[in-house]
C-alpha cells in the first residue's frame, strides 16, 4: 500500500479533484461512489501509511486479502490513465515539447484502435497518423515520427506499391538520422556534465572529449541540422574555447545562441535565455570586461524566478563583475541584498561563500576593520574546500598585512601551512604553492624587497594565472605588486 499511497501524496489538488471526477466516471448501478474512489480517498485523508488489511477493513469489514489486491491494482492503474488526459497535461507544469510528445503518442494509440475496427472509415486513420507526422517533425519528436512512419509502411505502403512503401521508407531513414544527430549531441552535453562533476577534473582529457564531440556533432549537423542538436553543440563548443581560454571565440558563439533562441521556439525557454547571458558574463568576465560582464548577468537574472538557484548564479556573476570592475558601491548593495535573501542553515556553503564576497568587498573598499571582523566568523565549506578555505585565509592574512598587524598575520601564515599538509600535493593549485612561498618570505623580513622576483613573475605564466571565476577575489598579483 506504501507505493500507492505516495502516488496519491504526490498530487497537486488539481490533479486530486481530476482523479476524483475521472474515478466517479467508472460508477456503476447509478452510484456516483465506487471502491476505487473510496480508496483514493482513504489514502489522500491518511497521513500515516496503511496497511492492506486495514485498507480491507475499513472498505469491506474483514480482511480480504485478494480482494485489496485488485483494487490496489485497478486504482493504480486509473490515476495514471487519469493523468494522462488533456485536461490534466496542459494545466501541468511540463516542457511543451513534452506535452505535444504525450499527447501524439495519445494519437497514435488511437490509430490503433480505430485500425482494429473494421468500420472506422480509413481517410479518419490516415490523417491521424500524418497530423502525428507533420507535428513530430515540426518539434523535432523524430522517435513519435519513426513510430508513426512504421505503422503508416504497413497500413499504407504494402497496400499500396514499391514506390510508396520506399518513400515512406525514406522518409523514416531520414528521421532516423536527424534523431541521431539530436540523440548524440544531447548525449554529449550531458557527458560534458558529468566529466567536469568529477572531484578532481582531468581538464586536458576534458578538452580532447569536447573537441570530439565538436567534431562529429558538426559532421552530423551538416548531414540533417536540428535546431535542438545546434542549440547544445553551441554550449559544448562554448564549454570546450573556455577551456582553451579562447574567450572572445565563446562569447561569439554564445551571441549565435542568442539569435538561435530568438528564432526557433523549439529550443526558445526563458531560462535557456539567462543561461546564455550568463555564459556570456562569464566570458566577459574572463576576458577582463567587466561592464558587458555586468550587463550580461543582470540581462540574465530577468529569465529566472526570484530566489530559485539560477537567479543566484546570475546574480554572483552581476557581483564579480562590479567588484573587479570598480563599482564597489553597487557591488556592496548586491551583495547585502544577497545575503539578506538566503538564511537557510541548511544552505551553509552558499551562505559562507556570499558572506566571504562581502569581506572581499570590504577589503577592495579598505574597510579592513569589517573585512576582519567578517573574517573571524565561522565559516563552512562543502565544495572545493581547498580553494574556499585557502583563499579565505590568505585574505585574512592580507587584511592583518594591512593593517600593519605583521606578528598576527606571520601566525595565520603558520596556522595555514600547518593547514595545507593535511590536504594531498595535488589538491592545493601551484598559483597557492607559490602565494604561500611569496607570504612566508615577505613575513620573515616584512621587506618585500626579500621575496624572490621569479616567484612573483611565475603568478601570470599561464598554468598559475588567476582566475576570476573561482574563489580568489581579491587577485594577488595586483595586491603584491601595490607593495612593491
Amino acid at each position: 500500500m506504501e507505493n500507492l499511497h505516495e502516488l496519491v501524496k504526490s498530487l497537486s489538488q488539481s490533479e486530486k479533484k481530476m482523479v476524483r471526477k475521472f474515478l466517479s466516471s467508472y460508477s456503476s448501478n447509478g452510484k456516483s461512489e465506487t471502491l476505487s474512489l473510496d480508496l483514493f480517498d482513504i489514502l489522500n485523508k491518511r497521513k500515516k501509511v496503511l496497511s492492506n488489511k486495514d485498507c480491507s477493513m475499513i472498505l469491506f469489514g474483514k480482511d480480504e486479502k485478494n480482494r485489496i489486491r485488485v483494487l490496489k491494482s485497478r486504482l493504480k492503474n486509473r490515476i495514471l490513465d487519469a493523468l494522462t488526459t488533456d485536461i490534466v497535461l496542459e494545466s501541468q507544469t511540463y516542457d511543451s515539447n513534452t506535452k505535444l510528445s504525450l499527447k501524439l503518442r495519445k494519437k497514435i494509440i488511437q490509430f490503433q484502435l480505430l485500425r482494429l475496427s473494421n468500420k472506422s472509415n480509413q481517410k479518419i486513420k490516415l490523417s491521424l497518423l500524418n497530423d502525428v507526422i507533420e507535428q513530430s517533425n515540426k518539434n523535432e519528436l523524430y522517435r513519435v515520427t519513426i513510430d508513426a512512419l512504421n505503422y503508416k509502411k504497413a497500413f499504407i505502403g504494402f497496400r499500396s506499391d514499391i514506390t510508396t512503401y520506399e518513400t515512406i521508407e525514406e522518409e523514416m531513414i531520414k528521421a532516423k538520422q536527424l534523431d541521431e544527430t539530436r540523440a548524440y549531441i544531447t548525449d554529449c552535453y550531458y557527458k560534458m556534465i558529468l566529466l567536469y562533476r568529477t572531484s578532481n577534473p582531468n581538464h586536458t582529457k576534458i578538452r580532447q572529449t569536447l573537441k570530439e564531440y565538436i567534431k562529429k556533432g558538426d559532421q552530423l549537423l551538416f548531414k540533417g541540422n536540428t535546431f535542438i542538436g545546434q542549440y547544445y553543440l553551441n554550449i559544448i563548443k562554448c564549454g570546450y574555447y573556455m577551456e582553451v581560454r579562447e574567450y572572445d571565440t565563446a562569447i561569439y558563439v554564445m551571441q549565435n545562441q542568442l539569435k538561435l533562441l530568438s528564432k526557433s521556439k523549439l529550443v526558445y525557454r526563458k531560462t535557456s535565455v539567462g543561461a546564455t547571458h550568463d555564459y556570456l558574463a562569464e566570458n566577459y568576465i574572463n576576458n577582463g570586461d567587466y561592464n558587458k560582464a555586468s550587463e550580461n548577468a543582470d540581462i540574465a537574472q530577468q529569465y529566472f524566478p526570484p530566489n530559485s538557484t539560477n537567479y543566484i548564479v546570475a546574480q554572483q556573476l552581476s557581483f564579480r563583475a562590479k567588484l573587479y570592475g570598480k563599482q564597489l558601491k553597487e557591488a556592496e548593495t548586491l551583495i547585502k541584498q544577497i545575503l539578506n535573501q538566503y538564511k537557510d542553515d541548511l544552505d551553509s556553503h552558499r551562505i559562507s561563500t556570499h558572506q566571504f564576497f562581502l569581506a572581499n568587498l570590504y577589503f577592495a573598499k579598505g574597510d579592513f576593520k569589517n573585512c576582519n571582523r567578517l573574517l573571524s566568523q565561522a565559516y563552512e565549506f562543502k565544495q572545493d574546500r581547498t580553494g574556499w578555505e585557502f583563499n579565505l585565509r590568505l585574505l585574512h592574512i592580507l587584511c592583518l598585512i594591512e593593517q600593519g598587524k605583521f606578528d598576527e598575520a606571520y601566525t595565520k601564515h603558520f596556522n595555514l601551512t600547518r593547514l595545507l599538509k593535511k590536504y594531498k600535493k595535488t589538491e592545493l593549485s601551484s598559483r597557492n604553492k607559490i602565494i604561500v612561498e611569496i607570504l612566508k618570505q615577505w613575513l620573515k623580513s616584512t621587506n618585500v624587497t626579500a621575496i624572490n622576483s621569479v616567484l612573483i613573475r611565475q603568478l601570470n605564466i599561464e598554468n598559475n594565472a588567476w582566475d576570476p571565476m573561482k574563489s580568489e577575489l581579491i587577485p594577488f598579483h595586483h595586491w603584491i605588486q601595490t607593495k612593491i
